[in-house]
Order: C-alpha cells, then structure tokens, then sequence
C-alpha cells in the first residue's frame, strides 16, 4: 500500500483487509443470522468442542485485556504502577489490576466492563446490525455522552459481528452454538477487534475512552444536601468531613473517582459540581451555605434524582436532610434509576421527622415521611441513620468507610435477641482481604468484633447506627465474630460486614418467556416476571488468589439467601470450579412462586479457609412486566414525539399501578396520577409523549426511566430506556458520480452526488471523503431546489463561524474542512431543506507521486447505500508514452470478511468490472466502472465501501527527467537514472517496545522488521535500539554486519521482543547516534572529537572506509513520549545537536496517538520523510514498504538549477535524498514568457554511491503540448494549479520546522494568501457554501456578535513587575516593541493643532493584545476619585476653580478650533498641560462651542509626553528621537511607567473612560467623552486637591494661575434677582454672579454652586498669552505681575 492510499480516519473506520462477503441475491438483505451465535440455549462449550476452538468468552477478554495493557502503557491510572506485561501470568483482569495498584485494587469495574461486551447480542440479530457503520456510529455518541452503558452493549454487538467474519462456514456449528470461535481465526480477529478500539478510542478520547473500559480505581462521592435555614450545622459536618476525607485519602487507592454535589430545597435545584477535581469540589462546598427555609417539606428526591444521574453505577449517594420530601411522587423512579445503576442511597437524617406523625406514613398512595426515605434505603441497599445534630459530624465518618475501593459484601445477618440475650453471628477472613467495613443499624444495642485471636474491639455508634473499618493484614485470616450482649431493649440489628477484596463475583441475569419456542435469552431490564425462564450467569474475578492443588482451594456452591440469612432455594452445587470459567445457573421453568428477595452468595475454601461472597444486588420477582415501541419511533429535537408504554399483569390477580415516567432530557408528557388496574392476563397501554429543545443535537442520547408499582402489594417493576435523538434512517442518494482527469500526473477529481431529503425537517446529510494524503479540495458547489450555491474558500476559523451560523438560522449550507493534517479525512456536511434534493458537486487536486515504479490513483466509495447511479470516470493523459496501465480491482472495506477469491462477484456482476480504453498513441488511456445495484449488494447490504485504484507509469527516455510547459509555468520530474544502483546502508531501526505496543502492533511491527531484515545484504550495517523506559540496542555498542548468521540472531531477537514499560524518545535517539558515530567520517566543522563541548560519550572511529554507506535511523512509536525528557521541543532541540553529520532520520506513527506534527518535524530537520500507518490487518505490509523506501536512497545531495534571471518562484531545489522507484517535481514561472529567447539552460547534480553526476539539458517554454491542451478532457489552468499547490505545500512543511513564531506566521500568511487564490481548502482555509442573500445576513449576525464581544473585552490583569526606567517603557509598554514612531506620526504629532487619532486607533486596534503590563507598584499613589476637585474644566469648555472652601470660580473659555491652549504651566518643575480645541459638530445643541479634543503633559525633564485623545493615549519622547507608542483606550489598565509617572485608565465604556496621571506628587484626571452621535467628541479635564496643597510651587495656566490664589470678596448684593459680588482675585478684579457647575470627576449629575466671571476680567493675561504653538510646547508668560 502505498503513500497516496487515504490512510485517514475516517478510512480507519471501515479500513480491513479482506473484501466483504455476503449472498449476491438483489436486493440487498441482511445476512441470514445462520453466522451469528446467540444465547437460545445458553450452554457453553464442551471439552471437545474446546479442543478446536476458543470460548467467545476468553477472546473478548484477552482482545479487551490486551488493547487495556496498550492504552494503560499510554495512560497511567491515578496511583497505579507501570505495567510489565511480560508479568501479567495468568492474563486476566484480577493480575491486571494486582500489578497496576500492587494488590491494593480490585478489577471488579474492570470485569464488568468486559462481562457486559461479551454478553452483548446474546439474542437474534438486531435490525441496526444491517447497518454496521451506524451501528459505530452510535456506540460513538453513546460514549461521548457518558452512556457507557449502553456504549459498552453496543460495541459488545460490534465485536459480535467482527468475530463473526473470521467464522468459516465449515465452523458454523460451534460458533452458533456455543460461541466457540476456530483458533486459526482468532489472532486476525482479534487485530480487528483493536482497530474498533482504536477507531472508538480516536472518537471519543483519551478520558472518555478510559471510563469506558472503566479501569479506574475509585468510586463517586456523591452528595445531596438540604441547604434550607437549619442546615448549618449539617453544611459544616458535610465541610469538614470533606475536608478529611480528601485530604487523608488523597494519594490513597480510595481516593474518589469523581465527586457529585446536588443542594436541594423547595423549589430549586440549583449549582449542581460534577467533577473530578477534589478542590474544584471542596471549593463547590464551601460556597454552599444555609439560608431561606420555613416552609417545609423540600425537594429531596429530586435532588437525588440528579445526583444519581451523575452518578457512576456502583456508587454510594449520601443525602444530609432535617425534613421530608415534597416531592414524595418521584419514589418509584428513584429507586428504579437507582437500581438500574446499582447505586446505594444512605440518608443522614438530623431530625426524626416528627411533624408527619406517627401515624402518616403515606399520602394516598405513595409513601411519605421517614418511612420513605427507608423504603428507598431498603430498595437501594442503603440504610438510613437518625443522630442528633451535635453528631452530624461523627455520624459522617460512614462516608469514608463507604468509599474503600473494591468492597464486596462477605456476610449479611438480622440480629434478634430479646433483653439480656447475648447475640451474634461468626464470619470468615479470607487471605483475599485487606480491609473490613461493619455496619448496623436498627435496635442493636453494643455491638462489637472479634479477631480470629479473639481480640475485641467495639464498633462505634452513631444515633441508631454502628460503623467501622479495619485494616487486615498478613496473618490475620480465619474466624471472627460479631457479637452483642447486656442489652436493654429488644434487639433488631440489621448486620452487614463487607470487604476490600481482590476476589468476588459478578452476576449477569437473562431471561426468556416461558412456552415460547422462539423467544432467546436476553439481559434482564429490570426485574425478571413470574413468566420468565431466567439464568443467572456467575463470573468470578481475582481467581488467582484460589490454589487448588496446595490448599485444596475450590468454589463449592452458590446459595439464595434472604435478608435473615435463610436459604429460600437449595443451593445450586458446583463441581472442579476454580473461578476460571463462568457458572451458568437456569431456571428453565423460572423462579419458584412466593420467593422472599434474595441474594446471591458464594461460598467455598480460599487460602484453606472458607469464604463467602454476597451479590450487591438483591432479585426478586415481580408480576408486571414492561414494553414499549419506541423502537419505531423517530425522536427529533423540537418536535412532540409520541410512543406507547404497555404494562401486562402476569400475576394471578388483579393489580392497581402507580405509574412514573422520566427522561434525563426533555419533557415528559402523560396522565399523572394515572393508577390503572390491570386484570389477570391483561395489559394496559399508555400513551407518554417526549418534546426536546430544539437545540438539542440530533445523535444525542437520551434516558427513558419507566416505573411501576402495585399499590396494595407494593411489588415494583422498572424499564430503562436509551434512544438517540435523530433521524433512523439515512438521506437517500440518488446517484454518485466520480469523474477524474489526469494530466502529466497531476489529477483533478469531481464528486457528484445527488440526495434526497423526503422528511418535513431540514436534515443535515453528512459525507466523508477519504482523499489521498496531499490532495487539496478547490471547489465545492450545492444545488439546493433552484438555489446554486458556490462555495468560498475562507480562513479556517472564519469558515467554520460561517456554517455555524448557517446552522442556527436553519439556512442550506455546506462545509468542508481538513479534520487531520495527517489523515486528510475532508467532511462535507449538507443542510437539506425539508422534501428537496440536493446536488452536491466537490472537486479537488493532487500531485500523484510515484511510488515503487508506478503512479498511483486511488478514490473511496462509500455511499453507505447501493447507488442505482454509481459512475467512476478516469481520464489519464500524459506527454510521454503509458508503459501500462492496470486496475487491480476494488478493495471493499465494509467487513473484515474473508473472500479469497474476489473474482466471484466479477463473474457474476460483469458490470462490477472495470472497462479500459487507450488511444492509439497510447498517451490516453480512459477507464469507466459502473457497478450495478446487485453487483453493489455482492459487496454488502449497505453497498460498496472501499477504493478503486488505478495504477500506471510513463516511459522514460531521457536521463534527465521529463518537463510540462503551459500558461508561463513549467513541471520537471526527475527520477534516478535506471543504471544507478543503491549504496550500502548502514540503519538504526528504534523501534516503539513499551506496554502500549502490546499485542498486534508488536507482532505487526516483528513481522514487517523481519521482512525488511531479509532485504539486506552483507555489505549493510544494521542495529536495532528497543526503546521502552530503559532504550538499549540489540547490539552493544557496534553496527552489526549483516551477514546471513548475524541477520538470522537478529531476526530471532525480533520475534523475542516483548512490550513493556514507558517510552524515552530522548535515550532511545541517543542510544542510536551513539553506535552510528564510530563509523562517521567527520569533516573539519563538524564536532571535534577533542571538543569538550561534544562530551566524552563520543565512540571512537572503528577501521575502516563507510563514506560510501547511506546511513539512517529509522524511528516507529505508537504514541508520546512518556519517560525522562517528554518535551518534543527539547527533544527535537537535542536530536539535531547529537546529528552531527546529518544522518536521514525517518518515523512511523503508528495509529492514531502519535504527535504527527512532532515526526514530521523530526523528518523535515533531518533529511527524511515521515507517514501515519493506522492499525489495520495489513499495517505490517504498509510499514514494511515504508521501511522497503526509505533504506534504498540512489542518490544524495540533488539540486536543480535553472538558468539566471529565466524563472522564478520555483519550488523547493534541493533534496536530500531520491529514493528507488520515486521522483522529484520542481516548479516555477518564466520570467518573460514573450521573450525572443525561450530556452531555459537546466541542470540536475547529485551524487550517487560511487559518483557525482550532472546532467545538462534545456527547457522550452514555446514548447506546449498541443494534444493535451486540446484534449477534451483538459485541465483548465493545471500547470499554474500545480505550481501552486506545491508552494503551498512547501511553505507548509517550512512552517512546522521553524521555531521562530514569527517567522512561521509570516510563511503560515504566504501561504494562506496562495490558499485564498486558488480557492484551495488546506490546514489553514475552509469552504463555505451558503446563498448570496444568506451570506449577507450570516455577515451581518457576526459583525453584530463581534460588536458585543469587543464591548465585553474591558476585563484587564494586571501583571506587577520590578519598576523600570522610562528609557525602557516602549520597548516593554503593553508588550509591544515601540522603538520606531507609527505610520503617519509626523503628521500627527508635528504640528498637534490640527489632530485626527481616527487612523491612529484603527491602527494600534489591530495590534494590541486585551493584556497590560505594570511597571512597579506604589499603593499609595492610586487615589480614589473623590480627590479630583482642585480645579477642573468640562464640556464646551466650562472652568470650575475652588479657591475657597465656599468660593468656586467659573467661567467659559471660547476657542478657535485647532488653537492650543496652555491650561496649568508648572515653571518650578518644567511641567506643561495644554489642551487643543475642536469645533462643535453638527449634532450638538450648541453648534458655535468649542471642545477640548487633545491634551498634552510635558515633562521636559523627565524627557517625556504623554497626549490623550478621546480614544487613544501615546507616549513620546521629548528629544529629537521622537520614540512614541500609540494605544486605544477600550479596556482598563495600569502603566507604572516610572520616573514618578503612573497612568491608570478605568471605567472603561463605549462612550466614556477614566484615564487617571500623577505626576510625582500630583494627581490629574481625564474624562474620555466619544458618544459622538449624541456631542462632540471631547475630554474633561480636572486635578486633585493635592495639587493646590504643594505650597512650593507656582502655577500659571488657564487653570493654573487660580491655585493657590489670594482673594478678597465682598459682601453679595441681589441686582436684577440675581445675587453678584465683587471679588479681588491675585490683584485682579471684577463682578460674579451666582450660578452653578458640574463636576465631572465625580459625575455629570453632580451640582455644585459657584461664581462666574468674565474670563477675560480676572485672569492675568490676554486671550492671546494662553495660546502656544503645539501641544508639545511651553508657554512664555510675561515676567511680572
């Protein structure tokens, strides 16, 4: 297989290598369920049978055990050990876990996980097995939705149906009947059963793929707590004991696996922490407090409700509450859903609930009260405990017994005993056991244990419970009691002694109905009916622990046992059984009448001593059997779907139901309060109607909880459903259409395909296309009805936005984008409108590159359905002469079906073969396949899903290579000349042996290695480095000659190879290098042997000449690095330092896991290639050949050179290396296509294994190849096409081997732009497909979304950092370099009496991160706003100056616009703040104002301005250098810019800012005014009280000139009703009226009283002195005053 196969992920999906088989009869049936075993007599193997074939069992356990140990290897659990998988003896998941937690853990989880996957499909085949992709599909969505349930059943019947294609015919019968599968088949299957792994794994994730397999260690603590008023004391017990238990158990094999938090009252449920961060949860807590209340009962089982929806099953919910539940209703349900998940419910009451009376335990029908919360206990194998609130705490120290990891119940006993009886019981100790958990509760009296030395310790109590836990250790085994004695009361103990053991049982519960004939056994849902056969199925785990031929250990029996200990049935004896094999035990004629509830118990000998294990789950009959046909039904988001529910009374009387219904999504519609009664025989159908939000995504998993109870009996019944939300059926396709034209090897392939959408919703048809690794797609057009729609190729992020979009607002849109660099899976999806059919057409491009001798094009079929229409049209036009041309046929990908002879389907469907026709120059070839509906239906019931190939090559005549000249540009193939012969090899193969290689891969891997070992001569050198978590070679410390012993020893060390432990890539490589530098020839400026920088590690030079040996390392893993150094840019940074002499490094990924972005770096830096092969069947062929290329370079050092100043932009011209059976592609433009000279002189050199060789030829751009271009089939614009997809590629793989980022954006950027120009989709573009007049809506939506978003990115951090120098402020302001002043600063900051900060902002807005930087810290320089009111101007402009505590002055002050105006002057300190005025404009109430609009601090000394504008701030040098930095103001920050300079800008909003100054000691504030549709644009302008307060300072300015000033006012006088006075301002004077001003600093509502004057009366000079050149200037006032 070569490198153009689509190796993706989407192909992993349905990759194999065998073709599909099933019964060619039209039209396409399921297969007959004759291949498939189900459980209609569920018997296991006999020995006989046993002796050709493989229990099903063991295979789903050692395929499932073996990929676990893979992903474990990449994956360590929390508190668990590397794994050595050489040490898993026996292979089963109790040593799994006994080497991963060191004996502390058990496997139970684990064992289940891999007890529901085998038991899964254990009846008739069902109808979605027709449909095996979507059938993935929905395990998929199953398991990304945290169904793991469900997930795991439904991969059960996949691996059912994988297994079964490995079954031949002549097998059938022990596979139908007893799931025995023939050896022969089972390593193939199981490789096939890891690539579903990997292919679900790839899906959902390394987290989600983990719960899946479920081999985690801990358990939920979960929690639902009553946070009314009176809780306080209950909120802080829970808190502590938190507190504790997270922190005690915090590295322990108890630890929580997650944590679930629900508060509850009346009405809410609110806040609800589902996490598995264990502060993230104590945080949770701690912000729950106890508030409201009075007004009881509270939503407790809603709560509850909640909590076991988050829940993993087998977890304990703990609910702390003072009250009863209002919404008592939910009982039935609770305790069903409970039930289903096993979950236990132990409820902390603080409160005997004495308000409900000791007579009302029930309302109506339904429980209340106390009796409730025990009825759900009781159900749920919970346990109620009533304390006094001062022992809330002491009372939640059963929340940390109930969290042991692996507690199996040994012993369940009812104590009775009258006053003063002693009472007890004895229970065994086996050598299994670790830990000891004893509960009680009820009347118990004292209680207390003894050991088997009959040491007492006495079991704590709390209220009317007992607990305690105690660690057991070595020697501790053998009898111990319970006992009790001296009691006061009647005794009424409830007793459960449970432990932490590595061994235990699981059971699994089938039924069938009884007198059907045809009814199979299937999974219990619920609980099993009166009229059900019914087969319990017994696995046992941690059967290790059981030594037989030592302590005569065995499992004897398994009893029915009731909660008094009674036996209800004869036990079921057992015979030779170790635990080894699965205990079947059936009721073929169901369950005896009138059984008290009962628990399964093991019993037998471990360790020599007697043990008992009891079943978590109690079982019990029921005379009401649930159904529904939801089956049939579609449930789709925002629609009211409707299906029937139908309850049967199977009993022998009649029944009244209490019926419930809930759903963890959605509404729930149907009669409440509904209490049929049943007769005898009858059923009863109800009608129960779901509706789901319309945002509810369609492949959602949705969970039906039904539940029933008879009122008078209060027998129960329950039915758990899980649907998926969605269509249940596909769009269908009408026709599929391929047609491709190759031209000079350059291919163009066009995909038609038509869909139909005949559903009243618009429905979103989603395909795939698996193209070849390099292929760019380049058009994409939708007929929608009569709407065409073309797509745009548009930046990834942008385009994706785009669909998003069209999604929401329900608009016909397509989308295609690269999901994987590495796979170049591209997934269109389609928005079909209701009962439309919609054309798509998606054309795309690739360079087909030749590969071992050939040129090969491959494209992928998989409609998932048989076409009526299905055309392949293959178009190949060279210049040179077809040497051949060949199809070797379709390879189906829909089963792992073996067919050795595919031909069969050919001869039957002639139509299936594929036509070929040349021309009779043979330089065309066309090659047309139309396979019929039958001949599709041969493959599979869902149609063809596979490739069809087309192979072919050119003739070579010239040594030199080939060109193809067109439209200005031109293509040259070079490939080594047919005479040179390949150097000797000198290979480092590191190959990947950590645990994560266990099973096929490893083998896979040995297979391909030894192969490819076979290929060597006695000339070459080969070592091998294994690398795990200690790298070493296979040859110490020398390069092994192959010769034929050495390559047998080394072959035989191959097949040796065992995986274990982590991955070091840094060792590994070190390792390699280390035995290749003995045989370097190193020039003189290479690394000195002598360097100390080198180090000493160097080898020695062995004897003799290896120049003429091309020496590698070939480097495969299947996933990260893992041990030592795990950063790849470290790694990568030491690889090329150990390359002194540049040795080709080449790399695999093997599967999905590996960082392809890393290899491919790794190969691009040192000379190699890089490729991803996904597991398959046949990877070990793919990495053979991969290994086949890359160690037979035939030449080395290759250049291509043209011709000066002929071409340009030409693609890459040199190579490393040219491998056999491959070429290289160089390509460009002429300089001047009309030049009298068309001639490009051309050289290629290189060197060979003995030679250099240069080869002279010319090229003609006048030279066009007229039969192509003329062609019917031509390629418009290819040749520019081509020389443009291989820049775009070339600049791509120049992006990921720089590191500067840079840099890399800059050739990312090229090569975005080439995207855009070719309407390309690549790693960077997507394209979009939307109508014209949808677009300009979607357009429209988003400007409005990225309006609100830049309005909501005002949040700032700020980050302190030492004070700095103001020489360094713009490099390091806002962390942006600022040395250089910004476009157009000349003009703006020239002159500054004309200002326009409008293309400044545009500017410095594209550039500037939402992120400041502070310079220094001073607390006590950042005042509050109430400090600003020593003088202030605002609006039009207003002057406001508070010369006395009761005297304001004001005036206004009248500008031209553009003057500049010197408003505070400060000679002491050299400082100047100026403002510029700006005319109002035409919207303002006053149209003849002027505004402020710039103002300018200068600090001469300090070298320093700082200009404010209304929307932007900048810093200038006040030297010649004129260094400035430009920001917007649209978020807050701080710049502590030093020198005694601080800048705070807060407040920030669209249409006003706050932008604080001080300088040194004084304190300044600009308002930013810019709501420019409702006033001119302007700042206000005020400073702080602290200003006026410095006495040593002398103040000129509009402002300035009145701090501090002297004054003399006389008595006011009321003239013309209005009051006046007459003032003597510093020697100045004149009359002021009464009147009033605003303070902006505080607020513009803000009033404060004030008098004005007449400017020009009391200032000390003219209009004209208060004028200065520039916002950068000084005023000259007159001297004297």
């Amino acid at each position: 297989m070569t490198s153009q196969q689509p190796l993706t992920a989407a192909l992993l999906l349905l990759s194999a290598l065998y073709a599909a088989q099933a019964a060619p009869t039209p039209p396409p049936v399921l297969p007959t369920p004759v291949s498939l075993p189900h459980l209609g007599v569920p018997f296991g193997p006999s020995d006989q049978s046993l002796q050709r074939c493989v229990a099903y069992d063991e295979f789903v356990s050692n395929a499932v055990m073996t990929y676990a140990v893979s992903y474990l290897g990449d994956n360590t659990a929390e508190n668990a050990q590397p794994i050595s998988a050489k040490d898993l003896r026996p292979f089963t998941p109790a040593q799994l876990f006994d080497q991963l937690y060191q004996g502390e853990a058990s496997s139970i989880n684990f064992k289940k996980t891999l007890i529901a996957l085998k038991y899964a499909g254990a009846c008739e085949p069902k109808e979605v097995w027709a449909d095996r992709e979507q059938l993935r599909r929905n395990v998929y969505t199953y398991a990304k939705a945290e169904s793991y349930a469900i997930a795991r059943s439904s991969f059960g019947e996949l691996m059912l149906l994988v297994a079964s294609d490995f079954v031949p015919a002549a097998d059938s019968p022990d596979w139908i009947r007893f799931r025995c599968m023939p050896r022969n088949s089972v390593d193939l299957a199981q490789i096939a059963i890891s690539i579903e792994l990997s292919r679900l794994r790839n899906e959902i994730g390394e987290i989600r793929f983990g719960s899946f397999l479920d081999l985690t260690s801990g358990t939920t603590l979960a929690f639902a707590i009553d946070d009314t008023g009176s809780m306080s004391g209950e909120i802080k017990a829970a808190k502590q004991r938190v507190e504790l238990i997270t922190d005690q158990l915090k590295n322990s094999i108890n630890r929580p696996h997650e944590y679930v938090l629900v508060p509850f009252n009346d009405p809410f449920i609110y806040d609800i922490t589902h996490t598995r961060d264990s502060e993230e949860f104590k945080q949770a807590l701690r912000r729950l407090y106890a508030h409201g209340g009075g007004d009881a009962p509270e939503m407790c089982l809603t709560g509850i409700k909640w909590a076991i929806q988050k829940s993993r099953p087998g977890s304990t919910i703990y609910v702390i509450t003072d009250n009863d539940a209002k919404d008592y209703k939910l009982q039935n349900l609770v305790v069903a859903q409970a039930q289903h998940k096993q979950i236990a419910i132990v409820f902390l009451l603080t409160d005997e609930l004495k308000v409900c009376g000791m007579s009302f335990y029930y309302h109506g029908d339904q429980l209340i009260c106390r009796k409730l919360y025990e009825y759900i206990a009781e159900k749920t194998g919970g346990k109620v405990l009533v304390v006094r609130k001062d022992q809330i705490f002491r009372a939640t120290e059963v929340i940390k017994t109930g969290l042991v990891q692996g507690l199996v119940p040994i012993r369940r006993e009812t104590l009775f005993a009258s006053k003063n009886d002693p009472y007890g019981f004895p229970f065994a100790v086996d050598p299994s056991i670790k830990e000891l958990v004893i509960e009680a509760s009820g009347s118990c009296g004292s209680l207390q244990f003894q050991n088997h030395l009959q040491k007492h310790t006495p079991i704590e109590k709390y209220g009317q419970t007992l607990s305690t836990s105690f660690l057991v250790k070595g020697g501790q085994y053998g009898q111990w009691r319970i006992s009790g004695a001296n009691s006061t009361s009647k005794i009424a103990c409830e007793t459960e002694v449970s432990a932490r053991t590595s061994f235990g049982f699981v059971v699994t519960t089938f039924v069938k109905k009884l007198n059907n004939q045809n009814d199979c056994y299937k999974i219990l849902n619920g609980q099993p009916t009166n009229q059900d056969a019914v087969a319990f199925y017994v696995d046992f785990y941690g059967e290790q622990n059981l030594n037989a031929r030592t302590s005569g250990d065995r499992i004897s029996k398994i009893r029915f046992v009731n909660e008094l200990g009674d036996d209800v049935m004869p036990p079921h004896m057992i015979r030779h059984h170790h635990g080894d094999v699965t205990e079947k035990i059936h009721f073929e004629s169901g369950l005896p009448a009138g059984l008290d509830p009962f628990y399964l118990v093991a019993e037998g000998r471990l360790g020599g001593i007697r043990f008992s294990r009891y079943s978590t789950y109690k079982f019990t009959t029921t005379s009401m059997e649930i159904s529904t046909n939801i089956a049939d039904v579609t449930i789709r988001p925002g629609l009211e779907s409707e299906f029937t529910c139908s309850v049967t009374n199977r009993g022998d009387k009649k029944i009244k139901v209490a019926f419930d219904v809930s759903a963890k999504t959605g509404t729930i519609l149907y009669e409440e309060d509904f209490t049929p009664t049943i007769l005898v025989g009858k059923t009863r159908e109800i009608p129960i109607k779901i509706k789901l939000d319309s945002k509810v995504q369609v492949g959602t998993s949705i969970k039906i909880t039904i539940s029933t109870k008879d009122v008078d009996s209060e027998a129960s019944q329950y039915h758990v459903i899980e649907a998926i939300v969605g269509q249940n059926e596909r769009p269908k396709m009408e026709s599929l259409t391929i047609h491709t034209i190759i031209t000079t090897r350059f291919a163009e392939t066009k995909v038609t395909m038509k869909v139909r959408n005949d559903k009243r919703v618009a429905r979103e048809a989603e395909v795939e296309i698996m193209l070849p690794g390099e292929a760019f797609i380049m058009n994409l057009t939708m007929l929608v009805g009569n709407d065409v729609m073309i797509g745009s190729v548009e930046e990834k992020r942008k385009a994706k936005r785009i669909y998003n979009k069209a999604k929401s607002l329900n608009f016909g849109a397509g989308h295609v984008a690269v999901r994987d660099k590495s796979s170049q899976v591209y997934k269109t999806k389609l928005l079909v409108p209701p009962f439309q059919t919609a054309t798509f057409e998606l054309s795309y491009q690739q360079l087909l590159r030749r590969e071992n001798g050939l040129y090969e094009y491959m494209v992928f079929i998989d409609p998932k359905q048989p076409v009526r229409d299905l055309r392949v049209d293959v178009h190949i036009q060279e210049e040179s002469v077809l040497n051949f041309v060949r199809v070797p046929g379709y390879e189906s990908k829909r089963t792992y079906r073996n067919i050795r002879n595919v031909n069969k389907i050919l001869n039957k469907y002639p139509s299936a073969s594929p036509d070929m026709t040349y021309s009779e120059d043979r330089r065309k070839c066309h090659v047309f396949y139309a396979p019929t509906l039958s001949a599709q239906a041969a493959h599979s019931p869902l149609g063809l899903s596979g490739i069809f190939t087309v192979q072919f090559d050119v003739e070579r005549r010239q040594v030199f290579g080939e060109s193809f000249v067109s439209d200005g540009f031109f293509t040259h193939f070079f490939s080594a000349p047919a005479y040179v012969v390949a150097p000797p090899k000198m290979v480092t193969f590191i190959i990947d042996t950590s645990s994560s290689m266990l099973g096929h891969k490893l083998k896979q891997v040995k297979l391909a290695l030894k192969q490819t070992l076979k290929s060597f001569d006695s000339q070459d050198y080969v070592n091998l480095v294994l690398m795990n978590d200690d790298p070493r070679p296979v040859f110490d410390d020398v390069m092994m000659q192959a010769t034929p012993g050495n390559l047998r020893r080394a072959m035989e060390i191959v097949e040796e190879l065992e995986a274990e432990g982590g991955t070091n890539f840094e060792i590994a490589f070190d390792v390699a290098f280390e035995n290749l530098m003995p045989y370097m020839s190193f020039s003189d400026n290479s690394v000195s042997m002598d360097d100390p920088g080198a180090g000493a590690d160097i080898a020695a030079p062995v004897e003799g000449t290896y120049d003429r040996h091309a020496k590698m390392i070939v480097f495969l893993t299947d996933g990260k690095p893992t041990v030592g150094q795990t950063d790849t840019n470290e790694i990568l940074q030491n690889i090329n330092l150990m390359n002194v002499e540049r040795v080709n490094v080449h790399a695999i990924g093997f599967g999905n896991l590996p960082d392809m972005g890393f290899l491919d770096k790794l190969a691009l830096e040192n000379g190699g290639m890089a490729k991803r092969i996904f597991e398959d069947l046949d990877a070990a062929s793919q990495i053979k050949n991969f290994f086949g290329d890359v160690i037979r370079p035939l030449m080395s050092d290759v250049n291509v050179e043209f011709e000066k100043g002929k071409v340009h932009d030409v693609t890459v011209q040199h190579f490393d290396n040219i491998y056999d059976g491959k070429e290289i592609v160089v390509s460009g433009r002429f300089t001047n296509k009309n030049s009298k000279s068309t001639i490009v002189k051309t050289k290629v050199t290189g060197k060979t294994a003995t030679d250099y060789i240069e080869f002279d030829f010319e090229i003609d751009q006048s030279k066009v190849p007229k039969h192509l271009l003329m062609s019917t089939h031509k390629l418009e614009l290819f040749s520019e096409n081509m020389w443009a997809y291989l820049q775009i590629k070339d600049l791509l793989d120049q992006s990921v081997v720089v590191d500067d980022p840079d840099i890399k954006k800059e050739i990312e950027e090229a090569a975005l732009t080439l995207s855009l120009a070719h309407n390309f989709v690549t790693p960077l573009t997507s394209m979009v497909v939307t109508r014209d007049e949808d677009r300009a809506t979607i357009d429209r939506e988003l400007l409005i979304e990225d309006m609100e978003a830049d309005v909501a990115e005002e949040e700032v951090f700020e980050v302190e950092e030492p004070a700095m120098e103001l020489d360094d402020v713009f490099s390091r302001t806002l962390g942006i370099d600022h040395t250089s002043s910004l476009p157009g600063s000349e003009e703006l900051y020239g002159m500054y009496g004309k200002v326009d900060d409008s293309d400044v902002y545009a500017t410095a807005t594209m550039s500037m991160p939402i992120t400041t930087t502070t310079f220094g810290f001073h607390a006590d320089r950042l005042r509050g706003d109430g400090g600003f009111d020593g003088g202030w101007l605002y609006g039009d402009p207003h002057f406001v100056i508070p010369i006395q505590d009761d005297f304001n002055l004001c005036f206004t002050w009248d500008g031209q616009g553009d003057e500049v105006y010197n408003i505070l002057y400060d000679s002491d300190r050299d400082i100047s703040i100026n403002a510029v005025m700006t005319t109002a404009h035409e919207n303002d109430f006053d149209r003849n104002g002027s505004f402020v609009s710039a103002i300018s601090f200068v600090l001469k000394r300090k070298n320093f301005v700082m200009i404010v504008h209304p929307n932007n701030i900048t810093l200038e040098r006040y030297d010649l250098t004129r260094k400035s930095v430009t920001f917007p103001v649209y978020y807050d920050f701080t710049e502590f810019i030093g020198n005694g300079v601080v800048l705070r800008v807060t407040d920030v909003h669209p249409s006003s800012a706050n932008v604080k100054i001080t300088i040194d000691q004084m304190d300044f504030q600009v308002v930013l005014r810019r709501d420019w549709k409702h006033y001119t644009t302007h700042l206000d302008f005020s400073i702080g009280r602290d200003v006026a307060q410095l006495t040593d300072s002398h103040y000129d300015g509009l402002i300035g000139q009145f701090v501090n000033a002297d004054i003399k006012i006389d008595e006011p006088q009321i003239v013309d009703e209005t009051e006046q006075s007459h003032v003597v301002i510093n020697g100045r004077s004149g009359t002021v009226r009464k009147w009033h001003a605003r303070n902006p600093a505080i607020s513009m509502k803000t009033i404060v009283p004030c008098w004005t004057s007449e400017a020009q009366e009391l200032t000390h000079f003219t209009h004209e002195n208060y004028l200065v050149d520039t916002l950068l200037a000084t005023p000259k006032y007159p001297n004297a005053l």
